[in-house]
Order: C-alpha cells, then structure tokens, then sequence
C-alpha cells in the first residue's frame, strides 16, 4: 500500500526550517533541483516568504512547520518523475485550499521514489496556527486516495493513527526519521509477495498521462491563481515584510 505520514519535527527556530529546507531541496536528491515545487508563493525565495508570513501575522514563536511525507507503492508503477511531482502538488492543495503554503520535493536519491510536503505553520489568508486532528488525517487519506486512484496507483490503507508520528524527532538527530524506510522495506516485501502470491494477478499499473509533461505548469514554482481572493492581500501584506 502507498504511504502518508505526517513526521513529528521538533522545529522551533528559522534555523530550523532553514536546516530542514536545505535537506529537502537538496539538489543530489531533487534531480538537481527539478523536481521541487512550491504552492502559495509569489517568488521562488520559499523560505523567506515562509517566514514573512509569521512576521506579518505576529506568529513567529513555536512550531515553525510541518512535515509529510508520501511513499507511492513502486511496484507495477511506471510513471514519470514529472507526474510524481504532479501528484505531489495535486496533493499539497488539500493544505494550500486550506491557506496554508506548502512546498514539495520529489527525492530521488533512494529505491523508492518518494515526496516531501513541507507545510508553514502559520495561515497566510487568516494568521492561525496549523492544527490537524486525526479526522483531517482522515480526509487527506481521502484526498490522496482519490488522486492516486486516478492515476491507477495502490492507494493509503493504513489507520489515521499510524499516520500521525507520535514521538516528537529533534533534526540535530538528523532527518533520517523523514525517509520511512522501514515503512517502504515492509509496503515492498508485501507488493512482492502478492505479486508471487498470485502470478495470475498484477499491481495495478498506471494509466498512460502525459500530466506531468504537458500541464503547463512551472516546474519549479507555482503561483496564486489570478483569481484567487487571498492574493492581494497576501500580496500587500507579505512583500512589504520581505522587502523590509
């Protein structure tokens, strides 16, 4: 089964999301930078925006982020790096409907592709504090569910409890609490055996799309969408914090 995880970063600092940040846009791991996408942004300077929504909300304490991260069963799976982005980005927008900015990378640097969502703690449209209960797990499962079954992708299957990490993981332990690999190594060994299990039976395999390829969006960086309502006022609000 595909995985989601929402990991317990103790990150309470800029120079933790900075630290974090650097991590996840590695170049080594994102295709050299390719493969990263960004939703409720105006520039390409993520962390700085990030942070000047906590500054111009007056919310700059605390929790500075969150992390998910996202393991789609490799088995009988041949699509594109771009339509792993794509996905990772139709994704994302449950967070990004919500107000919140997220900001994905695609990691290539292990057997298993996999996606990173880093998601600001801070709400851009009306200042809150991100806050997610075990029924808003529940409706990403959904809405990761429906997107994956789109593309004939083996959906999330697991509880909302074992979606939530419980224990609380400091990054001066280092990130490798991110990459579920004992997670993969099981979602793998199960694939597997079904396939041997049944020789008659595959995984299913994805529809043919050219999404990725063709979408018409920038790979790199994503924008308000002209109409939507919270731009201006983001925009006053958020680039006078940065340009300061």
């Amino acid at each position: 089964m595909s995985i989601a995880k929402d990991i317990n970063v103790n990150g309470k600092t800029l120079k933790d999301t900075k630290s974090l940040l650097e991590y996840l846009n590695d170049k080594l791991k994102t295709g050299g930078g390719k493969y990263i996408a960004g939703l409720g942004f105006v520039t390409n300077d993520y962390l700085n925006e990030f942070q000047a929504v906590k500054v111009a909300n007056q919310k700059t304490a605390g929790r500075q982020f969150r992390q998910i991260t996202i393991s789609i069963t490799p088995v009988g799976n041949d699509l594109s790096n771009d339509d792993y982005l794509e996905i990772g980005r139709k994704i994302a927008k449950y967070y990004y409907d919500k107000g919140y900015q997220v900001i994905i990378s695609l990691h290539l640097d292990t057997d298993t592709r996999h996606l990173h969502l880093l998601v600001n703690s801070v709400n851009y449209r009306n200042g809150k504090k991100f806050s997610q209960s075990k029924s808003d797990l529940n409706r990403l499962k959904l809405h990761c569910n429906h997107i994956l079954a789109d593309y004939g992708l083996d959906q999330i299957r697991q509880s909302d409890d074992s979606m939530l990490e419980s224990v609380a993981h400091n990054l001066s332990e280092g990130f490798d609490c991110l990459e579920l690999f004992d997670e993969i190594m099981a979602d793998k060994a199960s694939a597997l055996a079904d396939l041997c299990d049944d020789p008659s039976e595959s995984m299913p395999i994805a529809k043919s799309t050219t999404r990725g390829q063709n979408s018409g969006y920038t790979p790199y960086s994503y924008y308000f969408s002209a109409n939507d309502p919270a731009r201006n006022s983001y925009l006053k609000k958020v680039i006078k914090t940065i340009r300061r």
